[in-house]
């Protein structure tokens, strides 16, 4: 799904194509947090098919907003999400019961996770504050931040 979360990235915007994915996210991660399997099934997979867009839309906000230093934000985006994916099973294994159930109140984090990344989304990108300014390059589409 990462492809087409570039492709949709490079014709509406990396932070639009993240509006609707965390949007997603929230709504799959209460699903998750549903007892009967087949809600969590649609829940998961969902969920990391909505991760997988929003995964293609991040790589095309790097270049854009880091220009410069391009090479180094995406080796820490990548590494960021490899450290999410450990720590996210880590969370879903100690989230389990004795009987190896999950406990539904803690998937619903994944849910508040996502809306807080949404707000994010929103405050940084889309509506950027006073005190960051996105200063077009010349020539070019992308942007810079500058604070």
């Amino acid at each position: 799904m990462r492809p087409v979360g570039g492709m949709l990235a490079d014709r509406l915007g990396g932070a639009r194509v993240l509006v609707p994915v965390f949007l997603a996210v929230a709504v799959l991660g209460a699903l998750m947090g549903c007892p009967w399997m087949p809600t969590f099934t649609v829940g998961a997979l969902g969920a990391a098919a909505a991760l997988g867009l929003g995964n293609g839309a991040v790589f095309k906000l790097v270049p854009q907003y880091f220009p410069k230093e391009t090479a180094t934000v995406t080796g820490m985006v990548g590494s960021f999400w490899r450290l999410g994916r450990i720590l996210s099973t880590a969370g879903a294994w100690s989230t389990s019961r004795c009987d190896g159930r999950l406990i539904p109140g803690d998937l619903s984090l994944l849910a508040m996770f996502a809306l807080v990344c949404l707000a994010v989304n929103y405050r940084v990108f889309l509506r950027p504050s006073r005190c960051m300014k996105i200063a077009p390059r010349s020539g070019a589409q992308s942007a810079v931040l500058t604070f």
